[in-house]
């Protein structure tokens, strides 16, 4: 290697480098945290489509809870996979309804999937269930209707 002087008494050599280049690695992924009609709360949900993320964090519901309409422009986009932590307000918790017997006393306890108001809504969205008694054997058994 030929050594060029370029100002008196200095001098550039180049010697190789034992560091090695980082390999390449993913940076197309992207978080979203925010409000949503339901779902698992305050831990990351990988989706890698609208339609994944629907089935798990419902539709998008209002403006006032943009997340969903961001997710669903995010993949409208080109976005190949993100990451998903629904929050919910302060206090929020399961709904839940709880089943008597004939005495009465209390004999089944329904909770809501995830926490929310999205369960204490009657239809579509929420829970109904209704207990009827068997025609096969009324004292012991029992019919519960989930909609």
């Amino acid at each position: 290697m030929t050594v060029q002087t370029t100002y008196p008494g200095v001098y550039v050599v180049e010697r190789p480098s034992g560091v090695h280049t980082i390999s390449a690695v993913s940076t197309s992924v992207t978080a979203f945290v925010g409000g949503a009609g339901y779902g698992p709360t305050n831990r990351p949900v990988r989706v890698t489509s609208v339609a994944e993320y629907e089935r798990t964090f419902g539709p998008p519901v209002t403006s006032a809870e943009p997340m969903g309409y961001q997710v669903r422009h995010y993949f409208m986009n080109g976005g190949s996979e993100a990451v998903i932590v629904r929050v919910a307000g302060v206090g929020a918790a399961l709904a839940t309804v709880t089943l008597q017997n004939a005495v009465p006393a209390n004999t089944l306890i329904l909770a809501a999937a995830s926490e929310g108001t999205w369960a204490n809504v009657v239809g579509a969205a929420g829970l109904k269930a209704e207990v009827t008694a068997s025609t096969t054997n009324p004292g012991d058994l029992f019919n519960l209707t989930l909609t």
